[in-house]
């Protein structure tokens, strides 16, 4: 209906008359909406499957980067866990060998008194022990 010629159109606004050619207009200008708004509708429903696919795409490959990450969170948590278990072993070792070495020097602290005691009385060197007899006795 895009181009009737005027002798055409003066026929039908003859035959079907002005309400009828206002009819017949309105008819096809409708079905040109209609084929544009199925147009449309065809369009947004492409946009909204394509778009879904791809929010759907970005969850799936958030979501792998989430599990990657929360792997690496649980293995770095796995390593703090044992260099805390490592740093108590080694306390322990620490507090043995600190307790092992206060018995040293409590038995070095015993030898030396000992030593001194002994090197006061000079009872080991045989001049010295002559020397106190000669003298008259020490005490």
């Amino acid at each position: 209906m895009e181009q009737l010629g005027a002798s055409i159109l003066i026929d039908l606004v003859k035959a079907f008359g002005i309400t009828g050619m206002v009819f017949i207009i309105w008819y096809f200008s409708d079905k040109t909406n209609q084929r544009t708004l199925q147009a449309y509708r065809d369009d947004m429903t492409k946009v909204q499957t394509d778009n879904h696919k791809e929010v759907t795409d970005a969850i799936a490959s958030g979501r792998e980067e989430m599990l990657k990450v929360l792997k690496q969170y649980q293995a770095d948590m796995a390593d703090q866990r044992r260099m805390y278990e490592n740093n108590v072993e080694l306390v322990r070792q620490v507090i043995s060998l600190a307790s092992d070495q206060k018995d040293l020097i409590i038995m070095n602290t015993r030898g030396f008194t000992q030593l001194l005691d002994d090197v006061r009385g000079n009872q080991f060197c045989p001049m010295v022990r002559l020397e106190k007899k000669a003298k008259g006795e020490q005490g």
